[in-house]
């Protein structure tokens, strides 16, 4: 199991957060403090999950670019709220959403 860089907050149990090989404890700063909402869960632009994250990259997925699944990338290029995501150059960030800088999206 690939278990690193992982961001903690709250009451964690030290059992499981001790599987982590570089664990980051801190708050992850959503956009709101009680999230009822998928874009609730957006990042602060004082997040420190923002350039955090680390490239692992899995295999891709399997038949991307064919038949069914001809508009799905090997790898994604876009995060859960449809912000870029450059495996291969760059900083991303820690979790499913990459915006920087606060950016909100409403899609």
């Amino acid at each position: 199991m690939f278990m690193t860089n992982n961001l903690y907050f709250g009451n964690i149990n030290k059992r499981f957060k001790g599987l982590d090989s570089r664990p980051i404890n801190a708050n992850a700063d959503f956009i709101a403090t009680n999230p009822t909402d998928r874009n609730d869960f957006q990042l602060k632009a004082t997040s420190k999950a923002i350039d955090n994250g680390i490239v692992h990259q899995a295999p891709p997925i399997p038949g991307a670019g064919k038949g069914i699944f001809k508009d799905i990338p090997k790898y994604p290029v876009v995060d859960f709220y449809g912000n870029p995501v450059n495996l291969a150059k760059g900083k991303i960030n820690i979790g499913a959403c990459n915006a920087k800088n606060g950016k909100i999206s409403t899609n």
